[in-house]
């Protein structure tokens, strides 16, 4: 149930067009229903207009240079209109049952599903660190009460036991909660470094649009998807030498290695049979289980974030 606002809208809170006065929707089940219907509403959206989409693997991919037409088409449909209104029950769900598997699913579904409805309102971030912190941390949600942003649910939320980043300035400061923020009550309270890869940022070098639905099977969907990604970004590159003993050799990979460091394990050596682990089976596993072997150190390279807008 909800009711028109006749107040002032909160600045940069995106899912208060109404007040809803109850929910009866399970927090987990309603992130489903509605990060799969704006999903849809794109997709069709595409459709009807002649863009650039695809789905492969069930995953949506969208051309770079369609994006903001697209989205200004989206965000003028009926569909749409509906459906923000539809995320505004979000204001109501009540989160206090939830479980740790269960709270991870929901707002990995909600951080998502914030960067489409961003882009969807045509805030779509420019070729660099500020204008993409900035849409991160001025594109808010109200949940159950609580005022959150992309950045919060992040940062505060669902790495809130992850490592430290490594990195540090003006634009990492100030994440996360204070101890006296009551949004404290929200945060996962276990670590969970896979789902680094399952945030979608909009980015053509990030993970790509995922929909969780099983919370019980949690950790089971975290390394399915982060396999999925990680075995198209990760690669080996033989060095000048012909021979595989070659010490030049190096292994790329994607730039939350070394920003989230510990998160993947204490030395080099930890972190690289971590990635072997989550890419499971296939050519780099094989080359690297060789490298162990034959007791190779091969150089890291790490693949810089690109900022430019993608799906």
């Amino acid at each position: 149930k909800f009711v028109s606002r006749v107040d002032q809208l909160s600045i940069g809170v995106y899912n208060e067009a109404v007040t809803f006065t109850e929910s009866s929707i399970a927090p987990c089940e309603l992130s489903v229903q509605l990060i799969t219907k704006i999903r849809e509403i794109v997709r069709n959206q595409a459709s009807q207009s002649g863009f650039a989409c695809s789905t492969v693997d069930g995953l949506m991919t969208v051309g770079a240079a369609t994006i903001p037409l697209l989205m200004k088409e989206v965000q003028a449909s009926s569909a749409f209109r509906v459906w923000e209104v539809s995320v505004c029950e979000l204001q109501m769900v009540d989160l206090s049952g939830l479980n740790e598997n269960e709270k991870c699913l929901f707002w990995i579904n909600v951080n998502n599903m914030m960067t489409m409805h961003r882009f969807a309102r045509g805030i779509i971030q420019g070729a660099g660190v500020f204008e993409m912190t900035a849409s991160m941390r001025n594109f808010k949600y109200n949940v159950s009460g609580y005022i959150v942003s992309i950045m919060d649910i992040e940062h505060g939320i669902l790495r809130n036991c992850s490592a430290k980043l490594v990195i540090f300035n003006t634009f990492t400061s100030n994440l996360g909660f204070s101890e006296k923020d009551p949004r404290n009550a929200l945060a996962l309270r276990v670590a969970r470094p896979l789902l680094s890869f399952l945030l979608f940022q909009g980015t053509s070098c990030g993970p790509p649009l995922v929909i969780l639905t099983r919370p019980a099977n949690i950790d089971e969907d975290l390394l399915r998807f982060s396999s999925y990604y990680l075995k198209k970004i990760v690669r080996i590159e033989k060095g000048s030498g012909s021979a595989f003993s070659s010490s030049t050799h190096t292994i790329f990979l994607p730039d939350v290695f070394k920003v989230y460091m510990k998160d993947f394990g204490d030395t080099r050596q930890a972190m690289l049979a971590q990635v072997s682990w989550i890419v499971g089976k296939g050519s780099f596993s094989e080359l690297y289980e060789k490298m162990l072997k034959d007791k190779i150190s091969p150089k890291i390279s790490y693949i810089p974030f690109s900022f430019i807008a993608s799906m």
